[in-house]
């Protein structure tokens, strides 16, 4: 599930399935020790009974990371398929990494935001015992903030590059 979100066209009725089962997830992990069998399970290990349980939910920071991890990860690939900067001119390799950039950015925080940040503005009831320092709303900040920085130094390279070609 959590691969599917690195797969290119991704659109959000896609991710929107994949987190709701993975999400799902953690309420069936919880479950585990409501049930009699599972019960029989533990008392019948002779060894470390916590070995036996799987692990089966992610947090909504964890969640929310992999997703953005693996956005990442398809953005990349999509810039390496592209093919080098030495294999275009510097405008035409501009234009076709803003391009891409742009799409990138927008699907991904597209989806991000009524995955992660619509969904924690409606379960919060504001009676939290305290802030919690990384947030969804921190990590999809944070990687729309190194898309940003990301972008600034291609474009500063290809810059550099082509004053160096008009140069010589």
């Amino acid at each position: 599930l959590v691969s599917s979100f690195s797969k290119s066209g991704l659109k959000l009725p896609a991710a929107l399935k994949s987190v709701t089962v993975l999400r799902r997830l953690n309420h069936f992990e919880s479950s585990l020790p409501d049930l009699p069998d599972w019960q029989l399970v533990l008392a019948s290990a002779q060894s470390d009974a916590s070995s036996l349980a799987p692990q089966l939910g992610m947090s909504e920071n964890q969640l929310c990371l992999a997703f953005l991890k693996a956005r990442i990860h398809s953005f990349h690939s999509a810039l390496d398929a592209m093919g080098s900067p030495s294999s275009f001119s510097s405008e035409a390799y501009l234009r076709r990494c803003i391009d891409l950039w742009r799409e990138e950015m927008a699907d991904t925080l597209g989806m991000a935001f009524p995955l992660f940040i619509d969904e924690a503005q409606s379960k919060s009831t504001g009676d939290e015992t305290g802030p919690d320092m990384v947030t969804p709303a921190y990590l999809v900040s944070s990687f729309a903030t190194s898309g940003l920085q990301r972008l600034r130094d291609t474009i500063s390279a290809q810059l550099v590059t082509a004053v160096h070609r008009v140069q010589s």
